[in-house]
């Protein structure tokens, strides 16, 4: 990644496996990604992406949490391709599991 210009996504927990957009961000066009640790590997998305939307930056099978900060905000309800924008059609929200996820200490849900 080029370190003279800023990241477009960025990943704020080693459990994510979504990022967030920190701007418009075009199709099919080289992505930095900010990791917690340092850039992340570029990505591809598939498709434009809003300021705030969010995108895979790894496969999510249908079932699987999609995580962002550390906490599951939705299950797959199909699967999810890497650099694909998570969408509320293929998601279902994870409100109820999410407390449950708190209390258990994350070990309700597999990343």
């Amino acid at each position: 990644m080029d370190e003279q210009r800023s990241p477009d996504m960025i990943v704020l927990h080693d459990a994510d496996n979504v990022a967030t957009a920190l701007r418009d961000v075009p199709a099919e066009a080289p992505v930095r990604v900010a990791g917690t640790h340092g850039p992340l590997p570029e990505l591809t998305l598939q498709t434009a992406i809003r300021l705030g939307h969010k995108a895979a930056i790894r496969a999510i099978p249908a079932g699987e949490f999609e995580v962002k900060h550390g906490y599951p905000i939705g299950r797959a309800t199909a699967e999810i391709a890497f650099g694909e924008e998570i969408l509320d059609r293929i998601r279902a929200t994870a409100a109820g599991e999410l407390t449950k996820a708190e209390e258990l200490g994350h070990a309700e849900f597999h990343i």
